[in-house]
């Protein structure tokens, strides 16, 4: 989720120019040349309508051109869904869409193929714009009050929603919290080339895109990469000025077409981590090995670069930091991860901070059931217990975690 500011400014005015009725006539003709189509999935349909405001007003200071066209559907609460393209200095509206559930998938999958077939262009950029929780194998993603959905959007939903599509986004970027983590990386990598988020909860002024948006229309035959790093760029600009120290965002390149060697993607680092916790186990079931073991991942627990100060105890933890401190040097995964993170920041307060989370539950705390989620393991057909999401049903992370769990705190659930 997005964390709220209580000295957000209110009262904030927006123009809307009407000129697209209800959304039951042919759609507005895309523009000649059209570089890049820019879709903003901007789910307000709960506590972030002042928020969602002040992004529309930014995105208004800069508009579509004649290379980029910027569209956004856009929900608030006891509001209806409103599909508009992006002008400078107002909003055109395409349909009124009356009340959608924002957090349903095939709403996703209908803005997506509308957006890419009204607006065919040479790249794809969507944003997802809402509350997140990362890695939730059925609460990842938005919440729409209206509709009654409270609990979040699984990430294997998002995942099945752009597949249906019929479009792969070059960019996927998330503006909401915590959702740069392998376990969503891993489970989107075949519908985005490039996924853009943060390790850490956003602020609720989330990304400036009225910097953003001025870089890409100066520069309309930008790359994927190149408006990836522009988006890290953009980011940092704005919190590196900012009191907020501790915010993250990094671009990963989801597909090998992307990395700098053109061979390394997701599922290479993927596979590297799945190396390191297959070992991990190994050492643990060696009555030999297994004392130091356990020393050394918990040592290096209790020092791992955490993300969410809000909730407590951490579920999530820098994946390459912990697995450096736990070999006391390079792993294979950083080696991996190094050629596929095309751009990162991280504020002072997020120093060990490498782009990619995981999640490494603290069990050290009395109150780690309020965080600890069983559900983090395979899934279970014949129980509906466990997770659907695919980097814990194709690698031993999970399995990892279990065996440590039930070594170092076998009186806790597990």
């Amino acid at each position: 989720m997005r964390y709220i500011p209580v000295f957000l400014v209110l009262g904030i005015s927006l123009l809307i120019v009407s000129c697209g009725g209800d959304g039951s006539g042919p759609s507005p003709m895309p523009v000649a040349g059209n570089k890049w189509t820019v879709m903003v999935y901007l789910d307000a349909d709960n506590n972030l309508g002042t928020a969602s405001r002040l992004d529309l007003e930014e995105m208004q200071a800069v508009g579509s051109t004649d290379n980029v066209t910027v569209l956004v559907q856009y929900d608030t609460q006891g509001g209806a869904t409103y599909r508009y393209k992006v002008e400078k200095g107002s909003l055109t509206q395409l349909a009124n869409l009356g009340e959608l559930d924002m957090a349903k998938a095939s709403t996703l999958k209908d803005f997506v193929a509308y957006a890419a077939g009204a607006y065919p262009a040479d790249y794809y950029a969507l944003i997802l714009w809402n509350h997140g929780q990362g890695w939730k194998g059925v609460k990842s993603i938005f919440t729409d009050v209206d509709n009654g959905t409270l609990t979040p959007l699984s990430n294997q939903y998002v995942k099945e929603a752009l597949a249906d599509s019929g479009v792969t986004v070059d960019i996927l970027g998330i503006d909401a919290c915590e959702m740069s983590v392998i376990e969503a990386a891993f489970e989107f990598r075949n519908v985005a080339k490039i996924l853009v988020a943060s390790q850490e909860l956003v602020s609720d002024y989330g990304w400036d895109y009225d910097d953003l948006l001025k870089r890409l229309t100066d520069r309309p035959t930008m790359t994927a990469p190149e408006l990836a790093k522009a988006m890290v760029a953009s980011f940092k600009n704005f919190y590196s000025a900012s009191a907020y120290k501790d915010q993250t965002i990094s671009a990963v390149a989801l597909n090998k077409v992307y990395s700098t060697d053109g061979s390394t993607d997701i599922a290479t680092v993927a596979t590297e981590v799945d190396n390191y916790a297959a070992n991990l186990i190994q050492l643990m079931a060696d009555s030999g090995t297994r004392s130091s073991t356990l020393a050394l991942i918990t040592n290096a627990r209790s020092s791992v670069q955490e993300f969410d100060d809000v909730s407590q105890p951490a579920t999530y933890i820098d994946l390459v930091h912990f697995l450096h401190l736990v070999s006391r040097g390079t792993t294979a995964v950083e080696q991996a991860m190094d050629k596929i993170l095309l751009a990162e920041y991280h504020g002072p307060e997020r120093s060990n901070a490498h782009g990619l989370s995981v999640v490494f539950f603290d069990r050290t705390s009395p109150f780690d059931d309020i965080t600890y989620d069983s559900n983090y393991r395979d899934y279970n057909p014949s129980s509906g217990k466990g997770s659907r999401i695919e980097f814990l049903n194709q690698f031993r992370w999970d399995d990892m975690l279990h065996t440590y769990y039930g070594y170092q705190y076998p009186l806790k659930p597990n």
